[in-house]
């Protein structure tokens, strides 16, 4: 498929949803955005590919003023020509996220959940999408309960940002090999991919099988405490961050690069986060093979505190951060090897080579130091 054909066939999608939506919520198309005035929520769509089997993949973003970030859904359908094929992408978005998306934006949440993370309480509003189903009927179809898996297990991801999204992916084979997979804000998470593995294991299906569903979370207006930055301003003091490091070329600099950054960012928890992570988001680069826990310590002189990387809100925004400026030679290979050099992962590496352990064989369990001035937020 051409640019030219590409482009034609991406506007019938976005027109697609737009007729679909148009029984739910008055919409029209702007500039290549499908937009829902009474809520400025837009909604952009791509096919990014379109193969001989008739598969078809599509990529679906929805922005918003409620978001903290760009909400994205990846869908794909097969069928015997290429409308069938993409229709069936379109009905899995518009089934899953978007119909959910709908409903949070009405403030139809049917559940609810109360976390507490940096000694502050939250309430949080659940949506829960339709369950989208390939394959056979299961005989428990009708008790696939996704939620009740998860929900004894979600305030260990749930910190400080006004929506989380939890996409659900189950399958099983003829053979009884499972596949599952539990998003946390686009992130793979581990140890609630566990909890839906067990909940497939248990299906009776002859033939493969798989069920999907989403959950948009959202801290209740009236008990909220958001995280106080946005990502465009993270992202922008991870570059400041980075330079600071890049201007350290002393030992007697380094001790002091908390100190400096606290006082240029006139916060000192973020500062120590920076101090912290950066180094070992380059060391996680650098050493993929290298399994980390999503559980890490926060520890300061009198207490330790537990909590996993999905409740720091700054830390996955900074990665993105990071990786972007590597990506755009924004930051070089020196201050690469530099910050790899400052990180426990790399003491870690090279205490497992010294010891002839495979770096694979157990995950590291990440400890952050941090000072009596550090706040959770």
């Amino acid at each position: 498929m051409n640019n030219q054909e590409l482009k034609r066939e991406n506007a019938r999608l976005l027109q697609q949803l737009s007729t679909v939506c148009a029984s739910m919520e008055a919409n029209r198309i702007e500039a290549d955005q499908l937009v829902f005035p009474r809520w400025d929520l837009r909604v952009r769509a791509q096919i990014d590919s379109l193969d001989e089997r008739v598969m078809a993949v599509c990529t679906f973003e929805l922005d918003c003023l409620r978001f903290d970030e760009t909400l994205v859904e990846r869908c794909s359908g097969a069928g015997k020509d290429p409308d069938q094929a993409i229709g069936s992408a379109a009905a899995s978005f518009l089934f899953g996220m978007m119909a959910a998306v709908i409903t949070l934006m009405r403030y139809e949440s049917v559940l609810q959940l109360t976390t507490e993370f940096g000694g502050k309480e939250r309430k949080w509003n659940c949506i829960q999408s339709e369950v989208i189903g390939m394959g056979q009927p299961l005989s428990t179809d009708h008790r696939l309960d996704y939620w009740n898996a998860l929900k004894g297990l979600l305030p260990q991801v749930l910190g400080s940002r006004k929506i989380t999204v939890i996409q659900v992916y189950g399958a099983r084979q003829a053979d009884g090999s499972v596949n599952a997979e539990c998003r946390v804000n686009g992130v793979v998470c581990r140890f609630l991919s566990e909890a839906i593995a067990a909940v497939v294991q248990t299906w009776d299906n002859s033939e493969f099988v798989s069920r999907r569903q989403i959950f948009l979370l959202e801290q209740d207006r009236t008990h909220a405490a958001l995280f106080p930055y946005t990502k465009a301003q993270i992202q922008t003091m991870t570059t400041q961050a980075m330079r600071l490091f890049q201007a350290c070329d002393t030992e007697e600099k380094l001790n002091r690069y908390t100190e400096i950054l606290s006082r240029d960012l006139n916060d000192v928890s973020l500062a120590e986060q920076f101090r912290f992570f950066l180094p070992e988001i380059c060391a996680e680069n650098a050493f993929p093979e290298l399994p980390i826990d999503e559980h890490l310590s926060l520890n300061t002189p009198d207490q330790t505190t537990s909590v996993t990387i999905f409740q720091l809100t700054a830390v996955e925004w900074m990665k993105e951060a990071v990786y972007e400026g590597f990506k755009n030679e924004d930051f070089d290979n020196e201050l690469f090897r530099q910050l790899i050099s400052l990180s426990s992962l790399y003491a870690e590496v090279h205490s497992r080579k010294q010891k002839g352990e495979a770096l694979k064989d157990h995950p590291v369990t990440l400890q952050f130091p941090v000072s009596n001035r550090f706040k959770l937020f």
